[in-house]
């Protein structure tokens, strides 16, 4: 971990280094162009592809947006996109599943969404 302090070269960061599943954040949120997340994530399904695509600004070097066909669902929590952008921008392939649609309950109405990245 602090490689750098012994003057040992960084290696490069995969899928093995850290963990697989995420859940996706702003899903709360609505889209630019107007559209829903919570609508869309109802129109999701388990086990159903999904894009990650990286969002770099000033702001969030390390964005990552969550995108299913039907429209952003919300993008990786900052912790974890720091790691998981580095493997990416190391020109990584990644795919990436719904692996459960959480919520939609009368105790918890809103929904959320886990998702299993791994390395193609």
């Amino acid at each position: 971990m602090f490689e750098w302090l012994f003057g040992k070269k960084h290696q490069k960061l995969t899928m093995n280094d850290i963990d697989s599943d995420y859940r996706v954040v702003g899903v709360s949120f609505d889209n630019s162009n107007g559209t829903n997340r919570q609508t869309l994530l109802k129109k999701c399904t388990m086990n159903q592809e999904i894009t990650l695509k990286r969002k770099r600004s000033k702001e969030y070097p390390n964005a990552i947006e969550v995108w299913s066909k039907v429209g952003q669902l919300g993008h990786i929590a900052d912790d974890d996109a720091i790691d998981l952008a580095e493997i990416i921008d190391n020109g990584t392939r990644l795919t990436a599943k719904i692996k459960k649609i959480t919520g939609g309950t009368t105790d918890k109405p809103s929904l959320g969404c886990i998702i299993t990245i791994q390395e193609k």
